[in-house]
């Protein structure tokens, strides 16, 4: 069985005013042919961690001592930086933020899918006419245009064709619908549901937009700070959620039943230069905090009563 973890992975940028922790001891297991969520506020994490899973960290990237980071069962962090490339679109690929920039201005479609069809003779690869058209794309129209001909939701199923090329058997979308209107969101969304019930693939979905989880995501990881809050199935976690950024998260979301509603805010985001104290991240914060959480390091725990797995000495469940 194929396997995609993150055990114990801790990684920090060097700067000019020092380390700056970015993944704490994080610890997240991919269910294998599932869509999993990792969801969190800009500078949580996410982008870092897609990057860590691809090998694509830049030359400032420390990863510590004692990190595991293992996708479809090849460990990333024993691979040389030639055995990274032929990895990539083969074992994984991504769907970047902005299919504009994901692609070349000056080459027509085209010749974007031969260049990686070139840089990989070995491995198997779909039919691109077929493909195209199973991402509801003309070939005969795609083929030959530059990106500038085509409209934002095109250029978003081509860049998602692009990355189910080789057929690769693990994907990452880094926020793929960030700058299309909502109903081609809709619309993206639907397409990926179906591309990977029908392929089997298994998927890690980063996004802010917790409504998007809802749409395409079988299971939800939210992320703070760099560390695992909360993981567990979508339906379980929006009905039930027992970390209390969760709940603050959750109650965040825009409601029709609530215009104009804005929640309190108790968990604000790390401020600049942060450093991850050996407790709980919200101690100083959180209403229930108490001596324990001041002092001791909240383990993402399961409770046999409630189906997530939590880091909190007090949770809902518990209340």
């Amino acid at each position: 069985m194929s396997l995609t973890r993150l055990e114990n992975f801790t990684l920090s940028y060097q700067t000019r005013q020092g380390a700056l922790l970015c993944l704490d001891a994080l610890n997240l297991t991919l269910v294998q042919g599932q869509i999993t969520a990792l969801v969190g506020e800009s500078g949580s994490g996410k982008s870092t961690l897609a990057k860590a899973l691809l090998g694509l960290l830049p030359g400032n990237a420390i990863i510590h001592d004692g990190s595991g980071c293992l996708v479809e069962n090849v460990d990333i962090l024993s691979l040389s930086a030639e055995q990274r490339r032929v990895f990539r679109w083969v074992k994984a690929s991504m769907v970047f933020q902005a299919a504009q920039t994901a692609l070349n201005p000056l080459r027509p479609i085209g010749k974007t899918f031969a260049d990686i069809l070139d840089a990989h003779p070995e491995a198997p690869r779909a039919n691109i006419p077929e493909l195209l058209q199973e991402v509801q794309l003309d070939p005969q129209r795609v083929l030959p245009s530059y990106p500038h001909q085509l409209s934002g939701g095109m250029k978003q199923r081509v860049v998602i064709a692009l990355a189910l090329l080789l057929e690769p058997p693990f994907v990452i979308l880094d926020e793929p619908t960030t700058a299309l209107d909502l109903l081609t969101q809709a619309t993206v969304f639907g397409l990926l549901r179906r591309l990977q019930e029908r392929r089997k693939t298994t998927m890690l979905f980063i996004t802010h937009d917790l409504s998007a989880v809802a749409q395409i995501a079988h299971r939800v990881a939210v992320l703070y700070a760099g560390r695992l809050i909360e993981e567990g199935p979508v339906d379980a976690m929006f009905a039930n959620p027992q970390h209390p950024y969760t709940v603050e998260l959750i109650a965040s979301a825009p409601r029709l039943d609530r215009p104009g509603h804005r929640p309190q805010r108790r968990f604000l985001p790390p401020s600049a230069g942060y450093r991850s104290p050996e407790c709980c991240v919200f101690a100083s914060s959180c209403p229930r905090s108490d001596s324990v959480c001041q002092t001791q390091r909240p383990p993402l725990d399961n409770d046999p009563r409630v189906e997530t797995s939590f880091a909190c000495f007090h949770p809902e469940v518990s209340g």
